[in-house]
């Protein structure tokens, strides 16, 4: 039985995971006349809210039924293991509701592009995570090259905030280390430079030149708040088709934001 039929099948469907990506699953459940009875999020701070017209639960809260786990982390292995727990709930993930998706614009906090870009993405890592590669493989791997950033967020995750003496990573360890682990792997489906903000190294263009001599991963993700600009040199060694910038929006404050992107699709 595929997951679509499954889901069909189920009397009881909810959604693990809410937010942007649990909204377009349940634009993609409902495309198929699938009506789930609620959302379920880990976070007990959103429990009790409603999305969309449904109700947002703890998993306490639910006894039997089938999950539709909706993530586009890299923690799906962690997810069942949790719900591997419960006897009375089944789950499949949500990807069978992107088969020839259409996007219909709602209100989110992405833009449609960027609605397009997380939804292959997501797909990506699940063709990479279910290929049954042979050897030692990774799903992702953060590689922090500074702790210098342009903004001082007051809730940054990378707590960088805090730092009253930021530093950058050694530049020569650096790339030892890398080879090291790339060297040792077979497999790295996401790398992600991050900091900070990476743009401040001032040595990222030799980084992401070292690793565009390796095969063995499938992209590069360069985080980037969307205030500095790519100098010429940044720029030259970017044409590599897996290094991909991934721009965090944060209104007034990600002030070149446009132009980074301008300039990003012209080279």
């Amino acid at each position: 039985m595929t997951p679509l039929t499954r889901a069909l099948k189920s009397k009881n469907i909810y959604i693990l995971g809410t937010g942007n990506f649990g909204r377009l699953v349940l634009q993609g459940l409902r495309r198929f006349g699938i009506k789930p009875r609620a959302f379920i999020d880990l976070n007990p701070i959103n429990v009790g809210e409603c999305i969309d017209g449904i109700k947002v639960k703890s998993l306490a809260d639910i006894s039997t039924g089938h999950v539709i786990v909706s993530s586009n982390r890299n923690n799906i292995n962690y997810l069942y293991r949790m719900l591997d727990k419960y006897a009375g709930l089944t789950y499949d993930l949500c990807d069978f509701v992107f088969d020839d998706y259409l996007y219909e614009e709602i209100d989110l906090d992405w833009s449609p592009a960027r609605v397009t870009s997380e939804i292959k993405n997501f797909l990506i890592r699940v063709a990479d995570r279910d290929c049954n590669r042979l050897g030692v493989s990774l799903n992702s791997l953060d590689v922090v090259l500074t702790e210098k950033c342009s903004l001082k967020c007051k809730d940054c995750s990378n707590l960088m905030q805090y730092y009253t003496e930021p530093k950058n990573s050694d530049h020569t360890s650096l790339l030892e280390e890398l080879k090291i682990l790339m060297e040792s792997v077979d497999h790295i489906s996401e790398i992600r430079l991050i900091g900070g903000e990476p743009l401040m190294y001032k040595n990222l263009d030799k980084v992401l030149s070292f690793l565009s001599l390796f095969d063995n991963y499938r992209e590069v993700v360069i985080f980037t708040n969307g205030t500095i600009i790519p100098n010429d040199s940044l720029l030259d060694v970017s044409t590599d088709p897996r290094f991909r910038y991934q721009i965090s929006d944060y209104g007034d404050l990600s002030k070149n934001t446009s132009k980074i992107i301008e300039i990003l699709n012209e080279n």
